[in-house]
Order: structure tokens, then C-alpha cells, then sequence
């Protein structure tokens, strides 16, 4: 196999990586490729490094780079890391990213624009995508079972090798395609042939040997009435797929029959007679089976029998102690020990103390029954905790960047774990109706409003209202707006300043029945209109804003920052209204948008000295006495901390492509204008724009009480690019 892939495919060692030196070559054959490897950590790492070698950046990839950092409403490592690799034409895929970082990587493989994508299996099966190379880098992964019951790494199954090859070359892309293994050497490489290449597939086992699988379709079978007695149930799984590989129907019949006895004794079906006692086998052939009550919505719910007992163990339990309020964490641990919340967060040994004390403080009074630590089961027990922890953390109001850093989850899993949360309290609170415990279910349905929200109690007011999630509700919360009463109450000025927007404030003034206008940009009360400042004034100073970073390495003067604000009022205008005519699909203003547009490459000269003269200026004004110091520059240092923001660089690196994708007229070609038009207008004017408004907020303030006002609704720094 090795010859015959050296004579048809000659890849260029331009680097010492085989990944990279492959990506590069499918690259520079006008092709896209997947590289398949073992781990999440491994994909990204493996796209990081082809992006740095690609160097792909134009308009495209930065205008999906930037939807891909802002896909969460706080961007996490995880993001800025993806954002960076597609700025170089690759990306990684897998179960960590959020469905709609994993879609927009997906769409932008199948347009082009996206070269190379570095994944875990989550792209081996069900995709059709246009890969003319499908790269494998990895063929074992980590088993518990491997080597001896200790765990280890082990080959994986022939059927998912399969899978990953054939996405290469698909009908809909290309006429051929090509599978690359990738191995360390020749030996391996002889291995791989047989296992893999010459190797047959692993036979096709049916899923209703599975246990769980087995309760959860008998459960199903009986409560729909599609079966109604042993015979019946016995004549159906003769038929399927498991009893024709089972071969022994003998056996078979047992393991339903086990099966049976335990939904009968768990109370989700019962005999024709009523009976609490279930009867053999031998009498029960030609007796009815019905289900109960709890079983039919048990099977309506959809979740294992054996999780639904469990819960209802939990809730008798709680009913019998008299805990009529149970602590989210008592709830949260009942549902972290279900089979529907696997994998579970595995407690660390370094971490092992930390929540044996979170088990003490609950003193005896979980709802799941506690094993001992010699037991199996012990380890299982541990890890409910940590998950339980993890859930209670996120109601706490931590973000993914928090749960990202301790628990080592990443965004995407955090909302897959939150939706099978969301199932379960809601089948916890529907189970808890059936078993008349109406004290308990109060609790129930305010622990999972909290949950699909992540917030603290606090905050359940506010969420009633339509557009005001987490942050929305805490920004109102802290500034002493908690309760649809105060919202009611409150200027929608208020609103529009501490919610950053209008439109938002007057929607939700609209909800509560009062008929209000959006507060315009500009007319907000106590403060000066924009563009009755001084138009040509502003006009003439806007290119001053542009240049000042490089031409300044003298101290600031009193107020020298707000003048250079207010230099943009310009800029912002002539920009907006570019903007908004793009977004109402109209042509803009020529004059307009080349008035604004040569502004900003009149900057064109800009290098890295302005660096050196921004962190002078930065310098100063961090270690400047107070006295020195106006209350705009105190603000700066409050939004900014003692570091320079780096935007402008970025803002210039937006120009530069600008220029270089001018035509000889000086217009830019094709539809690489309007990404650049909107992308400037996105990030200069929202960020510098949104920051004069609170200079102005923040100045009004001082003018009118005379001190500085530090609130919690500013301090969050407004640059995030």
C-alpha cells in the first residue's frame, strides 16, 4: 500500500508535520480536505497549526471568524481560538463547539471558503461534504477496556475507519477522492493494511440486547397497546433483528421475562387481575398486560424505566424526611445520577476531598442513596456530584469561560448536558404530579426555569419578559430595577441606558401595556445630539482620530480623549448610513460612502511605531497623578484596566485589506466592499460609538452630582474584538 500511494500522491515536506505538509498540498491542488484525529484537544491544535501555516486571511474568513467569536454573548478561549484558525482558512470540529459554531464551520466547508477542517468522528457519518481528501491521522483512541481492564489506547472498529474514508471524493463534489493514513512506521503501516485496508468490517449488533434499550421499547410496546399479553409480546421480538442473531429464542425469552418482573414490581405495568403479585410466566400466556397510569407516561416521557424508579425512590424519599423544600443541589444530584445524563464528570483525585465536602455539607440528606467508598458504584456516585456541581454553577450565573477553565467542559457540551437537564426536571416534575407530592413540585419547575436561563432565584421576575435573558436581567437586577413593577416604573431612558439599547427598552415597556417610542441615538436625555456638535467641526477632526495614535507620544491633555471621541461623530454618521442601506439591500450614497471609506485609508501609513507611541500614551495616562487626570480619562481606565486596546491595529489591518482589494480605479472589487463596509461599521462605530455614549452618560452624571459613579453595568470592558 505504501508504494502504491507514493507513486500516485507526491506530498511536499515542507514542514516536519505530516498533517500540515498534506493540508498545505491539498491546498495548493485547489482542494479541500478533513483530518480526522482521536481527540477534541488534538483538533484544535491540529487546525491552529495549519492556520498558521496556510495564512488564507481575506474578507470572507474574517467575516466568518467574527461571527464564530460572537456566536456566545461572551465569547470563550474556545471561540477566540476558532475565530483564529478560520482567520487562516482552517477549523476545528466537534461535540465542544455550539450547534451554531459547528453549522456555520459546516455551510462555510461546503462554500469554499473554509479549506480544512480538523475533527473528532463527529464529522465521520451522516455529512456530505466537499472533501476530496480525508485525512487520518489517529486509529486508536482511549478505552477503559484495553490492556487488561486498565484502560490504554486501542484500535478502533473497521466499520468507523469505513466511515471516515468515505467522506473523501462524494458523488455531489467530485469524480474521485482519496484516503490518507498517516503512520509513524513501516511496521504500523503494515499493520494498518491488514487491520484496516484488507480488513472485513465488524458484524452489525442489534441495540435490543441492550438492557435499557429492552425496558424502554417493552415499556413503549405494552403502554401503547401494540401488545397485550406474554404470547403477543413473545410473537413481536421473535420477529426482530436481535432474536434472529440471538438464535437461542429460549434465552431470549428469559431476559424478557426478567425484564417484565421488573416493570411489575417498579408499578409501571400490572396483570389483568389487578394483582400486586405478578404470576409466573406459565399463567401469565394468555393473561392481559396493562400498563399504569405512571408507566403509560413513563413511556410517554421516553426516558429508561429504570431512571423514572430511581427518580420516584428520590422523591418518596424526600416525601418521607419531609423535605418540602429540597435544595437545587438535592434535585440536581437526582438527576445527575440517571443513565440519560452520561458521560458524567469524572471526579479527579486531586478533587477527591473537595467534594467529599460538598457531600458532608448535605449531611445525610441526598436524594440519592450514598454507596459505600469500597464499592463500585462509589466512583459513579462521585461523579453525580461533580455534575450536580457543575449544573448548580451555571445557575449560579458562571459563564462557559468559567465552566470551560474548572470543569473543563466546553460550550457546546454545557447545552447539550442543559437540554438533557431541561428533560429531566420537566419528567421529575411530571412524575411528581402523579405521586401527588404538589409541595415538592413548586421547587421542581422553579429549579428548571433556572436552569434553561442559568440564574439565580433572584432574577426569575425579569425573565418573564420577552428579549431579557442572564445578563439582560442581571444588569436591570443591579441597578435596582427587580421586578416587573420597577421595570414598570422606570423611564424607558433608564431602560435604554442600562440595557445599551432602545428598541430593546421599548419592547419591553410594550409587553407591560404602555405605548412608548425607542429612545433615538443621540436624544437621550441630558445629553448633546451628535450631530449637533459641530458637523464640520467633527469633520475636520475625524481624520485627526484616525491618525492619533500614531502621531501622538506626548502626555494627554485635560480632555484631549473626549475631543477625539467626539472627532468620530463623522465617521459613525456616514458609516451608519452606509450600513444601513446595505442591510435594506439599496446602493449607498457614492459620495457618502467615499467620504467615510477615505478617512479611514487616509490611515494607510499606519505601522508599528503607533504602537510604541500608544503604550506612551497608555503608560502615562495609567501612572499619571489624579490631579492630572479629567473624569473621562478616570472612566477610560475603568473600561480598560492598565492595558492599551489593541482594536485600532485591528481596525488598520481591516483598512490594508481594504486597500488591497482595490482595483485600479481605487473601487473595490466585487462583494469584497460590503463585507469590509459592514465589518468596519460593526466594530468602529458600535465600539467607539457605544463608548462615547457612557463618556457622555458617565460625564452628565458628574456635572449633575458632582461624584463618580462606579456601577456594575459599566465596568465590563465594551471592547471584545
Amino acid at each position: 500500500m505504501a508504494e502504491a500511494v507514493k507513486n500516485h500522491v507526491e506530498i511536499e515536506g515542507k514542514t516536519s508535520n505530516l498533517v500540515v505538509n498534506v493540508a498545505l498540498d491539498t491546498v495548493k491542488i485547489g482542494k479541500q480536505a478533513l483530518v480526522f484525529v482521536g481527540t477534541r484537544q488534538s483538533a484544535e491544535k491540529s487546525a491552529e497549526e495549519i492556520a498558521n501555516h496556510l495564512k488564507l486571511a481575506n474578507a470572507n474568513l474574517l467575516a466568518v471568524a467574527e461571527e464564530a467569536l460572537h456566536a456566545l454573548s461572551r465569547p470563550t478561549k474556545q471561540c477566540e481560538r476558532l475565530a483564529r484558525c478560520i482567520k487562516g482558512g482552517a477549523a476545528f470540529h466537534h461535540s465542544g463547539l455550539t450547534g451554531k459554531q459547528r453549522q456555520l464551520v459546516e455551510d462555510n466547508f461546503r462554500s469554499g471558503i473554509i479549506k480544512i477542517i480538523c475533527c473528532t468522528p463527529t464529522l465521520a457519518a451522516g455529512v456530505d461534504l466537499p472533501a476530496f481528501r480525508a485525512v487520518i491521522r489517529d486509529l486508536k483512541r482511549f478505552s477503559g477496556r484495553a490492556g487488561y481492564g486498565y484502560g490504554g489506547s486501542d484500535w478502533i472498529p473497521v466499520l468507523e475507519y469505513l466511515q471516515m474514508t468515505g467522506r473523501a471524493g462524494r458523488p455531489r463534489f467530485d469524480t474521485e477522492g482519496q484516503a490518507i493514513i498517516l503512520a509513524d512506521s513501516e511496521s504500523e503501516e503494515d499493520e494498518i493494511t491488514k487491520r484496516y485496508v484488507l480488513g472485513e468490517p465488524e458484524p452489525i449488533l442489534s441495540k435490543l440486547a441492550v438492557e435499557p434499550v429492552l425496558r424502554t421499547y417493552l415499556l413503549s410496546l405494552i403502554a401503547t397497546r401494540f401488545v397485550g399479553n406474554r404470547k403477543e409480546v413473545m410473537q413481536f421480538f421473535s420477529k426482530t433483528f436481535w432474536a434472529h442473531q440471538f438464535e437461542d429464542f429460549g434465552q431470549l425469552e428469559k431476559t424478557i421475562d426478567k425484564m417484565l418482573l421488573l416493570l411489575e414490581d417498579w408499578e409501571f405495568i400490572k396483570n389483568s387481575n389487578g394483582s400486586p403479585e405478578f404470576v409466573s410466566a406459565s399463567e401469565l400466556k394468555d393473561k392481559a398486560i396493562m400498563p399504569t397510569p405512571v408507566g403509560e407516561r413513563v413511556a410517554e416521557l421516553y426516558i429508561d424505566p429504570l431512571t423514572a424508579h430511581e427518580i420516584m425512590c428520590g422523591l418518596r424519599k424526600a416525601a418521607a424526611k419531609k423535605i418540602s423544600e429540597p435544595e437545587p443541589f438535592q434535585l440536581l444530584q437526582l438527576i445527575s445520577s440517571t443513565l440519560e445524563m452520561r458521560p458524567l464528570l469524572r471526579v479527579k483525585v486531586r478533587e477527591l476531598e473537595d467534594f467529599q465536602a460538598i457531600l458532608a455539607e448535605q449531611g445525610g440528606m441526598q436524594l440519592v442513596e450514598e454507596p459505600s467508598m469500597f464499592e463500585e458504584e462509589y466512583e459513579d456516585f462521585l461523579a453525580s456530584v461533580k455534575t450536580a456541581r457543575f449544573f448548580w454553577e451555571w445557575i449560579d450565573e458562571k459563564d462557559e469561560e468559567y465552566l470551560l477553565e474548572k470543569y473543563g467542559i466546553r460550550p457546546g457540551e454545557v447545552h447539550a448536558k442543559l437540554e438533557n437537564a431541561d428533560w429531566l426536571l420537566y419528567s421529575v416534575a411530571e412524575l411528581a404530579k402523579l405521586m401527588q407530592l404538589q409541595p415538592l413540585l413548586r421547587h421542581i419547575t422553579k429549579l428548571r426555569f433556572r436552569v434553561q436561563s442559568g440564574v439565580k432565584e433572584e432574577l426569575l421576575p425579569l425573565l418573564q419578559l420577552k428579549g431579557v435573558g442572564r445578563v439582560r436581567a442581571r444588569k436591570l437586577f443591579s441597578n435596582r430595577i427587580r421586578s416587573l413593577g420597577d421595570v414598570k416604573t422606570a423611564d424607558v431612558s433608564t431602560l435604554t441606558q442600562i440595557l445599551g439599547s432602545g428598541k430593546i427598552a421599548a419592547d419591553i415597556k410594550q409587553q407591560l401595556g404602555e405605548k412608548v417610542e425607542a429612545v433615538k441615538e443621540g436624544r437621550r436625555k441630558g445629553q448633546i445630539n451628535l450631530t449637533k456638535y459641530g458637523y464640520k467641526r467633527s469633520n475636520s477632526m475625524a481624520f485627526g482620530f484616525l491618525k492619533f495614535w500614531k502621531r501622538r507620544a506626548a502626555p494627554l491633555q485635560p480632555n484631549e480623549f473626549s475631543k477625539v471621541l467626539m472627532a468620530t461623530a463623522h465617521v459613525q454618521n456616514e458609516l451608519g448610513e452606509a450600513s444601513k442601506s446595505l442591510n435594506e439591500k439599496k446602493k449607498p450614497d457614492k459620495e457618502r460612502l467615499e467620504g467615510a471609506l477615505n478617512h479611514l485609508i487616509s490611515a494607510q501609513s499606519y505601522d508599528e511605531s503607533a504602537v510604541v507611541s500608544s503604550h506612551n500614551i497608555w503608560n502615562w495616562l495609567s501612572n499619571a497623578p489624579p490631579e492630572a487626570l479629567n473624569p473621562t480619562d478616570h472612566y477610560m481606565l475603568l473600561l480598560f484596566g492598565k492595558e492599551p486596546p489593541v482594536q485600532i491595529k485591528r481596525y488598520m489591518g481591516t483598512v490594508r485589506l481594504a486597500l488591497q482589494n482595490c482595483d485600479s480605479t481605487g473601487y473595490l472589487r466585487g462583494e469584497a466592499w460590503k463585507v469590509i463596509i459592514l465589518n468596519l461599521h460593526r466594530r468602529l462605530i458600535h465600539d467607539v460609538g457605544f463608548l462615547y455614549r457612557h463618556l457622555l452618560t458617565e460625564q452628565h452624571y458628574l456635572q449633575q452630582t458632582g461624584e463618580l459613579r462606579i456601577s456594575s453595568a459599566y465596568r465590563t470592558p465594551l471592547f471584545t474584538h
